[in-house]
């Protein structure tokens, strides 16, 4: 029964992953049929929909891992990467959803170019990011907001440490359920009925932050917003391996 569990919570699990690159594929499509004789425009969409489809790509890589996942052996698969471009990617999967809504989306990045290109898992950093924002969409309310900023809070000759905010001026959540926040399938009451969800996105978040080293922690008033704070260490890629615009490598 246990093993069944297990199977059902991870597929669940990833359900809820994959499905924003997918709606985010959808509309990027639903826009490009508006555009039809549009060159520019089209080669744009289908950029967009390259750098979504990669995203989605790496988490079906996660479902090949799911022992490992559900026995806490989860491999670090580390490599270059820029950290500008995978906020653009960030951007990509979440801008379409957030536009639908009416909300006004923003990405901050303060980071210096010599902060940029860094080592680690990029594919469970955009995991990270890419749940927290999608809840932002999700909780939000008609024509509100959603910035995701990253600034440096730590930097010398070996790495950097970096703090990523995600803020919303959605529902907020309650004083009783922040305590309860990361534990699976936990949900606010009062978003039982307004929301679909598996309850899953914010354990994911945790775990993976916790994996990469890092600490994350919340700011949130009911009727006000919330902002999540993930502070993350990384390396810095002394080798040159993140060249600039570069795609996010496929891991087999």
């Amino acid at each position: 029964w246990d093993a069944n569990r297990a199977k059902s919570d991870f597929l669940a699990r990833m359900s809820h992953d994959i499905r924003t690159p997918i709606n985010s594929i959808i509309g990027l499509l639903e826009i490009a049929e508006h555009f039809s004789t549009d060159t520019e425009k089209l080669r744009h969409i289908r950029g967009k929909c390259q750098t979504v489809a990669w995203y989605l790509l790496s988490l079906v890589d996660d479902v090949l891992d799911m022992s490992k996942l559900e026995s806490g052996d989860v491999p670090l698969v580390e490599g270059a990467f820029r950290l500008d471009d995978l906020l653009d990617q960030c951007r990509d999967i979440i801008a379409p959803q957030a536009w639908e809504r009416g909300l006004t989306f923003t990405v901050e990045d303060r980071l210096p170019s010599e902060d940029r290109a860094l080592v680690s898992s990029a594919t469970h950093l955009r995991q990270i990011l890419t749940n927290l924002l999608s809840n932002a969409v999700k909780y939000n309310r008609p024509n509100g907001s959603v910035t995701v900023t990253a600034e440096p809070v730590a930097s010398d000759d070996a790495g950097v440490t970096v703090c990523f905010k995600v803020a919303d001026t959605g529902c907020g959540m309650s004083r009783e359920f922040q305590k309860r926040m990361f534990e699976p399938y936990i949900r606010e009451p009062a978003q039982e009925s307004a929301v679909i969800g598996t309850g899953l996105g914010l354990p994911i978040v945790k775990r993976l932050t916790e994996m990469l080293g890092g600490s994350i922690s919340v700011v949130s008033e009911v009727g006000v917003g919330t902002t999540f704070s993930v502070l993350l260490p990384f390396r810095r890629d002394t080798e040159g391996h993140a060249a600039e615009g570069g795609r996010p490598a496929h891991r087999r």
